[in-house]
């Protein structure tokens, strides 16, 4: 079988010719191979390659994080998100982020980082931590994960809640439990409502 395309490769400088002049093409911004690399250990300044960062990389060479517990009676995004992750490497080092600080967006990338205690960490353009998913994937990931898993069980309470109510309502409209016709509307709302 034969397939015959009119396809032809062309060179990017050709597509960027012809392109409508109205049209904005989007601007591909490439990963940085490069950083800079304020090392508090070292207390020093430098120019560092990706393979040196990813080294001390906070989301790189990760051995174990520690479980968060949410809050059991409001399982709040706030209670989660104040409560600091322990993550240990498997050269050894460990460090403590609060999990609120790691975006759960893509974010851009930086080429700033500063290194504290055996720990590089991404910074934006003012200083401040820059941990999201183009940064740090795994811990921005982590977060989306914990995000998801909480929803997931604050559904099941609701559900539960709900099959509370309608017990509670049947039980007063029938006086208990005790009647036949209580009792399977009761059964039914569970059967209805099971996980």
């Amino acid at each position: 079988m034969t397939f015959k395309s009119n396809a032809k490769i062309i060179d990017i400088q050709e597509l960027l010719d012809s392109a409508d002049p109205s049209i904005e093409l989007p601007t591909i911004i490439r990963e940085p191979s490069e950083f800079t690399l304020e090392d508090h250990d070292e207390l020093a300044s430098r120019i560092v390659g990706k393979e040196e960062l990813m080294l001390s990389h906070v989301d790189s060479n990760i051995k174990s994080i520690a479980p968060l517990q949410a809050d059991p009676w409001t399982l709040s995004r706030e209670s989660i998100d104040s409560q600091e992750i322990k993550i240990t490497y498997f050269d050894g080092r460990k460090a403590s982020i609060r999990l609120g600080e790691i975006s759960k967006n893509r974010g851009r990338h930086t080429s700033n980082y500063i290194k504290i205690n055996g720990i590089s960490f991404p910074l934006d353009d003012n200083g401040a931590l820059l941990m999201n998913g183009e940064n740090t994937p795994v811990l921005s990931n982590l977060r989306f994960t914990f995000h998801a898993a909480l929803r997931t069980e604050s559904t099941k309470r609701l559900e539960v809640i709900s099959i509370a109510a309608a017990f509670g309502a049947i039980i007063g409209r029938n006086g208990g439990i005790g009647s036949g016709e209580a009792l399977d509307e009761v059964i039914t709302i569970v059967e209805k409502n099971a996980f």
